[in-house]
């Protein structure tokens, strides 16, 4: 499946609102105390939302006011489903300073359920992470918290890229992780069990997502994350030396990577993207 941003004006214009509308969601999510991955889900949300074949999702494709009041639609239905609170609708239009009525909200809701048939719960980067470190080893436990920070932070930049528009989820959190690993063991002893079980561990991520961690995709995505993290926080994710060697597959498995599974594949297309913005 394309991105919907391809569909919006031009690729350089595509990517300028994407990065607006992020902006505006965060600054939102923040003025209201929300959870900052409320964001990802929103945006994944709203690009499903524009892939369809709806009429209104065609308007929005189309038309800069009703792209905003998608995102503020997404919005809303995002905070339903992960807060344990509801912005009321009129609020809603509030924090749009009254361009769009809560009616307009309420009813362009309804439409984007219908149009994504109900599937609201697609797993962001966001939580794939936290799934993913609760597994740490106990040795990895006395830096899990700057794990969680950097990797967070990574999986919040990623949100607001175009570039990561058909990275699967899992892909960029795993990418995350290692970056925020790479930079955390730089100074471990490589001959130490803690080293070892950390490597293990990365090991048995790549395993079970069926992901080559040194592929050219997850290296392009590494590398545009660290660089988007540098330019956001000012400061360097030094990466250690981590070789981390992925166990070979055999040839006559039936289980292959899902990105080599056609030369017309979108991941592959992606890939392609990330290398060219990088």
């Amino acid at each position: 499946m394309v991105s919907s941003h391809h569909m919006l004006f031009d690729l350089s214009t595509s990517y300028i609102i994407m990065i607006l509308i992020h902006t505006y969601l965060c600054t939102v999510i923040d003025s209201t105390r929300l959870q900052r991955d409320t964001a990802s889900v929103t945006m994944d949300l709203l690009d499903r939302f524009l892939c369809t074949e709806s009429h209104r999702a065609t308007q929005a494709r189309a038309n800069r006011k009703e792209y905003q009041l998608a995102a503020m639609t997404c919005l809303y239905i995002a905070v339903k489903i992960y807060e344990p609170f509801e912005l009321d609708a009129n609020l809603m239009s509030r924090l749009s300073r009254g361009i769009h009525s809560a009616e307009e909200i309420t009813s362009l809701e309804y439409e984007i359920l219908v149009s994504l048939q109900w599937k609201l719960a697609n797993p962001t980067p966001f939580q794939f992470v936290n799934y993913l470190l609760s597994l740490l080893p106990e040795s990895a436990k006395p830096v899990a918290p700057l794990l969680y920070e950097n990797s967070h932070f990574q999986t919040e930049l990623a949100a607001g890229d175009y570039a990561f528009a058909c990275i699967k989820s899992s892909t960029v959190a795993v990418a995350s992780i290692l970056n925020s690993m790479g930079s955390a063991l730089g100074g471990v002893d490589q001959s130490s069990s803690a080293f070892n079980e950390c490597v293990q561990y990365i090991r048995e991520i790549s395993r079970a997502f069926n992901l080559d961690i040194d592929s050219p995709l997850v290296n392009a995505v590494r590398e545009r994350l660290l660089n988007a993290f540098a330019k956001q926080s000012g400061y360097e994710l030094s990466q250690g030396v981590v070789n981390v060697l992925t166990q070979p597959q055999d040839p006559s498995s039936k289980e292959s990577s899902p990105f080599e599974e056609s030369p017309q594949c979108v991941a592959k297309e992606a890939a392609i993207s990330l290398q060219e913005y990088t």
